[in-house]
């Protein structure tokens, strides 16, 4: 017999490569239309918010590939989701609390927690697509 005990397994890192730049882009757009909403204008402010969301985005995805391909399918996948969408949240609003200086402090924290729940929002009821 061979072959005996032996498993294959392929990752499909075509669908995950066009899923995180889809990912991406949706959430950058979203935060930049969520930014225009809360009357942020310099430019400086979208390349910031852009910036960071492709870190975080990338971050998160990454992390999200290694829970569901490492740590159990469903269960590693929603674990990294629910640790990782927390740590969005608090250094998105941290970063934009120091660095997002067009308006008041608390502006650019209200701004970072309302975008990233948007984008959380919106991400559950993608999961399945995106």
């Amino acid at each position: 017999t061979s072959g005996v005990g032996v498993v294959n397994e392929q990752i499909p890192y075509g669908h995950i490569s066009w899923r995180f730049v889809v990912r991406v882009i949706c959430t950058v757009l979203v935060e930049l239309g969520i930014l225009f909403l809360f009357k942020f204008r310099n430019k400086k402010s979208y390349i910031l918010v852009a910036i960071t969301n492709i870190i975080t985005q990338s971050l998160l995805t990454l992390f999200m590939f290694l829970g569901y391909y490492s740590w159990g399918a469903t269960f590693g996948l929603i674990s990294v989701i629910v640790i990782g969408e927390f740590l969005v949240f608090a250094s998105e609003m941290v970063a934009y609390g120091l660095l997002l200086n067009e308006k008041k402090r608390t502006k650019a924290i209200l701004y970072g927690f309302v975008a990233n729940l948007a984008t959380l929002i919106i991400s559950i009821l993608t999961l399945n697509f995106i």
